[in-house]
């Protein structure tokens, strides 16, 4: 089995290369904020090095948040690319604080959610104690203190505590073979069909030109109409006084929640600009 290993939910930018079940290339380093320039040079920097095409791949398996919301992004994006391109290759999607840990023991994953809260998973062995969510600062420390037994791992210094360095490479290859393709790979590219840019990126792909053909993927990947239709589903889910009607600052203490402050304000925004076509700062 070959698989294409990416991650982009955090701090670091991780690639790593798997050919006949056995990692063979590895990079992970701190690039807060970078990740959408470096990602693709070192991707090509990764295949050159090892003399892979994307042709050669199996699968790829990447990190699904939670995280940085741009930052999970940026990865989704490339491998959803990728596997448009070419509908033989699968993709995996695996928990960003799952492969944090290490397989088969018991450890609480954390990673810094901003606004003084914790994304946070905890597991025992292959049982899932707790499932992704956030929690605050204060409420994470105390678990720990009261579940001594477990590792803590992923970047805890936000919280005060030191932990040993940590290798997202290595666990997105120890958890590689615990997931399912959630799409399959028929049912994922039948929902891509409709894209008029995929021939064009197939000849990219053929000339390892990946910058290309992740900006052609990017300008068309998504239909309007649907995306507009998931939104509003979401809306509706926040709209618990059931007037039928949601506005920018209610969305916003809810998005907090779960992206912190810096992200929900981008994601408010984003959706805002495209949904909110009167500027009366309100869904309706």
């Amino acid at each position: 089995m070959n698989s294409l290993l990416l991650d982009s939910s955090a701090q670091d930018l991780s690639i790593g290369i798997v050919k006949n079940d056995e990692l063979i290339y590895q990079v992970c380093f701190p690039c807060w904020q970078r990740q959408s320039e470096l990602m693709i040079p070192e991707l090509e920097k990764a295949l050159q090095e090892t003399g892979m095409e994307i042709k050669d791949f199996d699968e790829i398996v990447c990190g699904k948040g939670p995280g940085s919301y741009t930052g999970v992004r940026i990865a989704l994006t490339i491998a959803k690319t990728i596997c448009v391109m070419d509908e033989n290759i699968k993709l995996k999607l695996v928990s960003s604080l799952l492969i944090q840990g290490t397989k088969n023991k018991k450890f609480i994953s954390v990673m810094n959610a901003r606004s003084a809260r914790s994304y946070v998973c905890v597991y025992d062995g292959k049982e899932v104690e707790v499932q992704d969510t956030i929690m605050t600062n204060e409420e994470v420390l105390n678990y720990i203190n009261a579940h001594k037994e477990y590792e803590v791992v992923g970047d805890c210094s936000y919280l005060g505590l030191e932990k040993e360095p940590f290798d997202i490479v290595e666990g997105l290859f120890s958890f590689k073979d615990e997931i399912e393709d959630p799409f399959g790979v028929k049912g994922y590219n039948k929902k891509f069909n409709q894209l008029k840019a995929v021939n064009k990126m197939a000849e990219f792909v053929k000339e390892n030109k990946f910058k290309q053909a992740v900006l052609q993927f990017i300008t068309t990947q998504f239909d309007i109409q649907q995306e507009e239709d998931n939104l509003r589903e979401v809306f509706r889910q926040f709209d618990v006084e059931k007037t039928g009607q949601i506005t920018k600052k209610v969305f916003l203490k809810e998005l907090v929640k779960l992206y912190g402050e810096e992200d929900a304000k981008l994601l408010t925004n984003k959706i805002f600009n495209t949904l909110d076509l009167d500027g009366n700062g309100d869904i309706s």
